[in-house]
């Protein structure tokens, strides 16, 4: 009767979709038995199918394996002497492919915000998914194919890479995530004062200072009493990328409210300097430092000295006699 030649034939086999596949049936009997192949116990016809090849020795050629060709086969040997049967089980590999392709995936985030990466890949078999980030693995647990970062951090930035593989193959998507910072300013080690009130004397140079940060780099642009300064005053100068405003020979006209204002793609940021111009006292009718005034008086006459002057804040006048502060107040007025 008929019997296996060779018991240690596999009968589970794995090919890749489109790839050949050779069937065997290495059964021998006396006299020589004839050989037909059934899938799903269903007769395979392969002189009616040209992507199927019959072998004299008996095996089952498939030429470019589909999906459909995923299934249970049997080999049927029979001679007078008897049946004999061989079963082998076809499993069709897809390699993983990721939905939408392998296309880099830029995803950018807020500080404090939580973000899902999610790796689209299908096969057969199911891929195995593995998360890498900057090239270094990553321990995940099974979230459907997705890495999730809550409470996102600054160092959270990087270059994440989800690989799926299965017998089939490998694939791979990419994510590059940025981490954005809203601006904020810094002035060394503390955080600088948003309202800050400043006195310059006339004719000073007065520097105002906007040091802010954020991710990506904030744009930075400085206002007059609510309108952008666009340098047309010969006396402005803004200098490393707008952290410093500087007033030279600063005048009275430039008193008023200074803001600097800090952007980025996920916010903004203001600090406003109120900006006091400070003018030095400056006598009214004076000729040359000296007064002309009557040079001789009589005793009880009355005398007039003036004493007009005028400045920012308003002087605090003092009279002196000889050099001294030694007045009568009570004889004056």
């Amino acid at each position: 009767p008929p019997s296996l030649t060779n018991n240690s034939v596999e009968n589970e086999l794995d090919v890749n979709i489109y790839m050949p596949i050779l069937l065997p049936c290495p059964i021998t009997g006396y006299p020589r038995p004839s050989i037909v192949w059934y899938r799903q116990n269903i007769l395979i016809n392969h002189n009616k199918n040209t992507n199927i090849y019959l072998h004299s020795n008996g095996s089952l050629e498939i030429r470019k394996v589909d999906i459909i060709d995923s299934s249970r086969y049997h080999c049927e040997a029979t001679n007078p002497a008897g049946t004999i049967i061989q079963y082998v089980q076809l499993n069709v590999n897809i390699p993983p492919s990721m939905i939408g392709g392998e296309k880099e995936t830029i995803v950018q985030t807020k500080v404090g915000k939580s973000i899902t990466l999610t790796c689209p890949a299908i096969g057969t078999p199911d891929p195995i998914i593995t998360w890498f980030k900057n090239n270094n693995q990553l321990k995940t647990f099974d979230l459907n194919n997705q890495y999730v970062l809550t409470n996102v951090i600054q160092t959270d930035e990087g270059i994440y890479r989800c690989t799926a593989t299965n017998k089939a193959g490998t694939t791979h998507r990419i994510f590059n995530v940025s981490v954005h910072m809203p601006p904020y300013f810094e002035h060394k080690t503390e955080n600088i004062s948003r309202l800050q009130q400043k006195s310059i004397i006339l004719n000073h140079t007065l520097a105002l200072l906007c040091p802010g940060i954020g991710l990506p780099e904030p744009q930075l642009v400085w206002f007059y009493n609510g309108n952008e300064i666009q340098l047309t005053k010969k006396h402005y100068f803004i200098r490393q990328n707008g952290k410093k405003l500087i007033i030279n020979r600063i005048k009275s006209d430039d008193e008023g409210r200074y803001i600097c204002q800090a952007t980025n793609t996920v916010g903004s940021i203001d600090i406003v300097y109120d900006v006091n111009v400070m003018v030095p006292p400056k006598f009214i009718e004076e000729h040359n430092g000296i007064f002309a005034a009557k040079q001789s008086y009589r005793t009880g006459e009355y005398l007039r000295l003036p004493c007009t002057a005028e400045g920012k804040p308003v002087p605090i006048r003092r009279w002196y006699f000889n050099e001294k502060n030694t007045l009568d107040l009570q004889r004056t007025r």
